[in-house]
């Protein structure tokens, strides 16, 4: 059978230039989905395009890491309704600060914004991989379950060459790894079999060549492709005024893929079927 692909671009709806980035890529006809951030700057701005596009599926970037919260002050966020960093919640989730109720009422408020505003839910992600934290997990596994909407699972490949380069980072892909396996029996919705990025590359430029070997290398039936185009603009550098910094590596590798795939048409290289989570 041929391996299908998902190519799927996150942070929609974080910015107006990101959604554009986003837009960039898929008229170029290398996106066959992407995810929305509901509580973030450029969410309307998001909206508006998706109901131009209404070719390009869109599903829902949960978000716990970022922003206010859609359900207010609770024991995700500040007292000012904005969500911690992901290193906090993980930190808070390890020590039992962090109610199940309320992550189940944060993402039911973000799964019903798509019904608010007529938007089909074509599937389910989450903003830095948040939902593959246990509790975060098994909080919302009913709802997706009772929803039967496809979820990305986020499978570590763990390479051998980091045992000896970064022994914790693979020992910690190596137990993410074990997790997803045991998520993915739970599910009862459509998953991928893998998830790859340039970004694990270790590189800061990126090429068509890049792409088209990781698509070739990846193993299983389901591969998605998770990609992050942004483009340079105020409203992005203004969104992380405070923190371009801590950022900056990442927006850097943002930028080079938005380079490459709103030029260049990668998938029609691809050997294999492109599809979306909901025809899988």
């Amino acid at each position: 059978m041929k391996k299908k692909l998902i190519v799927n671009a996150d942070d929609f709806g974080l910015s107006p230039s990101v959604n554009q980035a986003i837009l960039d890529v898929f008229l170029q006809g290398n996106l066959t989905s992407t995810t929305l951030m509901v509580n973030m700057p450029g969410t309307e701005h998001a909206l508006a395009m998706a109901r131009q596009y209404p070719a390009l599926s869109v599903g829902l970037h949960f978000c716990l890491t970022e922003g206010k919260a859609i359900t207010g002050v609770s024991s995700l966020t500040d007292q000012a309704g904005v969500f911690f960093s992901r290193k906090t919640l993980l930190a808070r989730c390890a020590s039992g600060q962090v109610r199940v109720a309320d992550i189940r009422a944060e993402f039911r408020a973000q799964v019903d914004f798509f019904s608010r505003h007529q938007l089909t839910l074509a599937h389910i992600d989450s903003h830095q991989h948040a939902h593959m934290t246990p509790l975060v997990f098994f909080a919302i596994l009913s709802e997706v379950n009772r929803l039967q909407v496809p979820i990305r699972l986020a499978f570590s490949s763990a390479p051998f060459h980091l045992l000896w380069q970064r022994p914790v980072r693979f020992f910690k892909q190596g137990v993410l790894r074990m997790v997803t396996a045991v998520y993915k029996m739970m599910l009862r919705v459509p998953t991928n079999d893998a998830l790859i990025s340039v970004h694990d590359l270790g590189k800061m430029q990126f090429a068509v060549e890049d792409y088209l070997q990781l698509m070739k290398q990846s193993r299983g039936q389901c591969v998605e492709l998770f990609i992050h185009p942004y483009r340079s603009g105020p409203d992005l550098q203004a969104l992380y005024a405070d923190s371009w910094e801590a950022h900056a590596e990442f927006i850097g590798k943002c930028y080079a893929e938005h380079h490459v795939l709103a030029v260049e048409n990668v998938l029609s290289k691809f050997e294999g079927e492109v599809t979306t989570y909901a025809k899988i």
